[in-house]
């Protein structure tokens, strides 16, 4: 299992923050991992959902009832 990457950012912008505060890459380099967690972890809770949603039977969610509905129109 892999550790959380929400850990392993927070360890690393703790330990190389000053660096990163103090030129425009290392500003740069901080927004993109902070981007790159965020879009992790938002993709991690919809595959979590995802496998919820198939483990107690509800369709998937691209196989909702609306998009059954616009199908048909």
């Amino acid at each position: 299992m892999h550790p959380p990457i929400s850990i392993v950012a927070l360890i690393l912008s703790g330990v190389y923050g000053d660096i990163l505060a103090e030129t425009a890459v290392g500003n740069i380099s901080g927004l993109i991992l902070i981007f790159a967690v965020v879009v992790y972890s938002a993709v991690g809770v919809a595959h979590h959902a995802e496998f919820l949603a198939e483990r107690f039977g509800q369709p998937p969610i691209w196989n909702s009832n609306i998009d059954n509905e616009c199908r048909n129109c």
